[in-house]
């Protein structure tokens, strides 16, 4: 049998820790690279806890988002389903690497269902993305929101997508004016949001939303 290798991590002093997390003795017996995106790739982890398989998302070193842990916690309890998070060593102390640890969501990607035209799927975006953007700090845990970053006004944040540009096109100047011009003069609350809603993000089953 092969060995477990996770580059940069001792699996052997992970599953030191994953028995401290789980309450009981765990081992690894099974890894997966789910694939880079805008971060460093992450796993999924298949670990045994007395017979028993359950599968984990693992993140360690630079791909570790401080703002996804606290994202996550504060949708803990919310209707709209998303991963628990079960641990997170932001300074390293544990395996000398940041290491955050989740439930892994079996699901399928929304994205080929919604490129292939299919209404549920279209729908489902749609219902999902503004369930997210109506939330606000009252619907989140009171410990949480403290955690969350200050609100940064629409403006800003325009501006600041604006200026990645630095060789503009007239696709990303009538982007910008337009968003410009229609911005109203009196702006709501801001609310919670999500900031990477791309329909691959979104994970279904059924024809229902998962994570």
């Amino acid at each position: 049998m092969e060995a477990i290798h996770i580059p940069g991590l001792s699996v052997p002093a992970l599953e030191c820790a994953l028995t401290g997390i789980v309450g009981e003795s765990a081992r690894v017996v099974g890894v997966v690279e789910l694939g880079a995106s805008s971060r460093a790739t992450p796993w999924r982890i298949d670990v045994d806890t007395a017979g028993t398989t359950t599968a984990y998302l693992l993140r360690h070193a630079e791909s570790v988002s401080a703002n996804e842990v606290v994202a996550l916690r504060a949708m803990t309890n919310h209707p709209i389903p998303s991963p628990h998070v079960l641990y997170w060593d932001e300074t390293g102390t544990t395996l000398g690497t940041p290491l955050f640890l989740s439930d892994f969501v079996h699901g399928d990607p929304l994205l080929p269902a919604m490129v292939a035209g299919e209404s549920w799927a279209i729908d489902l975006y749609i219902d999902t993305a503004c369930a997210l953007q109506a939330i606000s700090a009252d619907d989140l845990p009171a410990d949480y929101v403290d955690e969350l970053p200050p609100a940064e006004p629409v403006g800003d944040v325009i501006e600041a997508a604006y200026q990645r540009f630095p060789e503009r096109d007239s696709i990303h100047e009538e982007s910008y004016q337009r968003l410009i011009d229609t911005e109203p003069p009196v702006l709501p609350e801001p609310a919670f949001s999500n900031g990477d809603l791309w329909p691959d993000n979104l994970l279904v089953r059924n024809r229902r939303l998962v994570g």
